[in-house]
């Protein structure tokens, strides 16, 4: 269950591999894709109960793949070095507009040239210094959002999530340019269908080709905001302070892409976009999935109020295990360098590997009894237990991190001590597949009541 020694190794010295090949499903693929879309845990479990711990898939979108399951295999290959798996490589057989030359689709050398260059932005201690105008923020939502009548959360949780990354994290603080941003990020990502359709990719042949056509219509309003933004730092123009300018420091994602030098448009926007279409989903995902989740355990919200340690422990809590039961990003993707070995299968390189966070994180070899929603198992567990990785791991651990957690934590201990969010389905919804991201198969509805003595 190792990996594969280097090549300088005698070929003698691994003589136990199979090598038989993979065990795949035979179904077509797009009733594999149709599947797999429509509930991925189910999907995913059932092949693996079939063939094992190693099965390979065909699905329309991100094309073969082997599916990786068990727990300490996961563990390896989102540790092992790029050189032997690529996380860049295999997040664009999914999100086939995300740029090579982006932090989300960059593989090393020039991964780490790009993470470097926004990490002033992200760090965990400059988002600390933010988690007021982050917790003013998500009240300011919570309190307008309709009371005593149905909404979806995951409507709700979006324009949160894109307020919070458009202010914190690029630093738009005009109060016209931010809104409309956030709202043409909404309409680039907007597909028909549920689950709804993946973002299109250029390699889909001539539907793909079409399907890109209007993707980039689509695209286009959100370049030319962001591209007036950049005009006004560049030239230094003139901006109206305003209270959450103040609380910046300058060091937000297009502050540190300008820092590096001239450059032009397109290079901006291929660094910029990518992060502002990762700045809405996977963090208004998992926003949606904790609040459905405290709204279906209402009689543990009075501990989770409040800012005492306990409080904050209790969140922390809270939070990893609703990440666990629903994990916002249903695998990680990698594209083999080197062959790796896996439950004794030999994967030649080449091979695209899917780690599943929907199976690994209710995996009864690591979680016990892991069908039950209990936070206290994450006192005896360490905080990353071997299959449990809802921000990822390794070099391509997901940049955002420490905002998507304090953003978590602000809308737990808002809503715990604002709002009263009643679930309006008897159970928590199946997971739907949009793009690597899971949603609620109905958008999680709810009705929004004020919270006695509020």
């Amino acid at each position: 269950m190792s990996l594969l020694p280097p090549a300088t190794v005698p070929a003698a010295a691994v003589p136990d591999l199979r090598t038989a090949e993979v065990p795949r499903l035979r179904t077509p693929t797009v009733v594999q894709g149709l599947a797999f879309h429509r509930d991925p845990y189910r999907f995913l479990l059932g092949a693996t109960a079939r063939h094992g711990d190693v099965v390979g898939v065909d699905l329309p979108v991100s094309g073969p793949a082997v599916v990786v399951a068990a727990p300490e295999d996961v563990e390896r290959l989102t540790s092992v070095s790029a050189s032997v798996a690529r996380a860049g490589q295999g997040r664009r057989h999914v999100l086939g507009m995300v740029s090579p030359a982006s932090v989300l689709g960059s593989d090393p050398p020039e991964h780490a040239l790009l993470r470097g260059r926004v990490a002033p932005a992200f760090d965990p201690a400059r988002v600390a210094r933010l988690s007021e105008e982050v917790d003013r923020v998500v009240r300011q939502h919570l309190r307008a959002w309709p009371r005593d009548r149905p909404t979806r959360l995951v409507e709700r949780c979006r324009v949160l999530a894109d307020h919070v990354f458009a202010l914190v994290m690029l630093g738009i603080t005009d109060e016209v340019r931010g809104p409309a941003l956030a709202r043409a990020v909404r309409a680039m990502l907007a597909t028909p269908g549920n689950p709804p359709l993946p973002p299109p990719s250029p390699d889909d042949g001539a539907l793909g080709a079409v399907a890109q056509v209007l993707y980039d219509r689509r695209t286009a309003p959100v370049e030319r905001l962001l591209l007036a933004e950049v005009a006004e730092r560049r030239w230094g123009l003139h901006r109206a302070p305003t209270d959450a300018s103040a609380l910046l420091d300058g060091q937000d994602v297009i502050s540190c892409v300008l820092d590096e030098g001239p450059q032009g448009d397109r290079a901006l926007l291929d660094q910029l976009v990518p992060l502002v279409v990762a700045g809405q989903e996977p963090p208004a995902m998992g926003l949606t999935w904790v609040l459905d989740r405290l709204a279906r355990e209402e009689g543990r919200a009075a501990s989770l109020a409040g800012d005492d340690p306990g409080a904050r422990e209790g969140r922390d809590r809270f939070v990893a295990e609703a990440l666990r039961v629903r994990p916002p990003v249903h695998s990680l993707l990698r594209d083999l360098r080197e062959p790796v070995e896996v439950s004794g299968t030999r994967l030649e390189a080449g091979t695209t590997v899917m780690l599943p966070m929907v199976l690994t994180h209710a995996d009864p070899r690591t979680f016990t009894d892991p069908g039950t929603f209990r936070p206290e198992r994450w006192g005896s567990l360490p905080e990353q237990p071997d299959g449990y990785r809802p921000f990822g791991a390794g070099a391509h651990r997901c940049i955002g991190e420490p905002l998507a957690r304090l953003l978590l934590d602000r809308a737990v201990a808002a809503a715990a001590e604002e709002v009263r969010l009643v679930p309006l389905l008897p159970r928590t919804e199946r997971m739907v597949v949009r793009a690597t991201v899971t949603a609620p198969v109905h958008g999680a509805p709810v009705m929004v009541r004020a919270r006695p003595g509020t």
